[in-house]
């Protein structure tokens, strides 16, 4: 077990490692989600704001970026971790 705990890590290590993805990619989930609800509303108001449209484009326009930041972020760390 000595040789595979040299890449790997102790069981104990792989156990807190996988703890902390977990919560990590619930938090992630959760504001992914709380974005999608924020978007769907913004996109809702949109045809009854007729003068008052910049500022929902405007925070549409944030939300999609952050968005778009995450997601580019991640396919960089895959693809690291694949090479």
């Amino acid at each position: 077990m000595g040789f595979l705990n040299r890449f790997f890590g102790s069981a104990d290590a792989v156990a807190k490692g996988a703890k902390r993805d977990k919560a990590l990619i619930i938090a992630n989930l959760k504001d992914y989600l709380a974005g999608l609800i924020e978007k769907e509303q913004i996109i809702n108001k949109l045809p009854y704001q007729f003068g008052e449209r910049r500022i929902p484009f405007q925070r549409l326009k944030q939300l999609l970026d952050k968005e778009f930041y995450r997601t580019r972020h991640s396919e960089e760390r895959r693809k690291k971790v694949i090479s």
